[in-house]
């Protein structure tokens, strides 16, 4: 009889360990998901292009991780003048602000385009009375790196 106490207390023991187990694996994993969901970031990929009246120079790109309240940019200097590109985490989306010396353009892309759910698009601000900064501008879940410029 001793022994099938001591069995019975045993199978008691793992079925309660193992239900504790269940538990907080079953917590670990709704956490896990939850966390991933909550923390899913948004990135923008831009490329920039040169335009003036002999022709199209692609200059390169960034691909830019947005999170809320974080500023970040990048810019260059080329013969018609110098441009800066910045973008600022706000609201789950993401403020870009492109600045030349005779234009200053803003946008404001949302979370959706952020995850890639909307189409991708093109500004084009002047930097001269003839040459023209164009980004094309994609929004995704992942960073794709842009394309190197020619050394032509």
């Amino acid at each position: 009889m001793r022994g099938n106490k001591r069995d019975d207390q045993a199978k008691l023991f793992a079925e309660r360990a193992t239900s504790g187990a269940a538990v907080r694996m079953l917590t670990f994993v709704a956490c896990f998901a939850l966390s991933s969901c909550a923390d899913e970031r948004g990135y923008v990929m831009h490329e920039e292009t040169l335009v003036d009246e002999s022709g199209e120079r692609y200059l390169g790109g960034a691909c830019i991780e947005v999170a809320d309240g974080v500023r970040t940019g990048t810019g260059g200097s080329v013969a018609a003048g110098s441009f800066s590109i910045d973008y600022e985490g706000v609201n789950g989306g993401t403020k870009l602000v492109v600045t030349t010396g005779s234009a200053r353009v803003e946008r404001f892309f949302d979370e959706a385009w952020l995850r890639g759910d909307k189409p991708s698009e093109d500004i084009t601000v002047p930097i001269d009375t003839v040459t023209t900064l164009r980004l094309h501008l994609t929004g995704g879940r992942e960073c794709v790196q842009p394309r190197e410029p020619s050394s032509d």
